[in-house]
């Protein structure tokens, strides 16, 4: 059985995107799910704004780098 390893999404903030929530952002752009979301927003480097722990409630400036760590919750097994 494989074990995905987890996989780093970014997003650049867009003028038209600034001033949004992180949570906001995590689902409609990267179409992440709120089961999702809470559970990487509790590890040390889950999101990230510009490389610092950020929280989802935080509004976003035009030019930050928005980035969420993302994993398989249960890794696919053979059949």
């Amino acid at each position: 059985m494989a074990i995905q390893e987890p996989r780093r999404l970014s997003l650049r903030v867009t003028q038209a995107q600034a001033g949004e929530k992180i949570d906001t952002l995590l689902r409609r752009e990267l179409h992440l799910s709120g089961t999702v979301i809470r559970r990487v927003k509790w590890l040390e480097d889950g999101i990230l704004l510009d490389g610092v722990r950020a929280i989802t409630g935080q509004r976003v400036a035009e030019g930050q780098e928005l980035s969420v760590l993302v994993s398989d919750p249960h890794p696919a097994g053979d059949m």
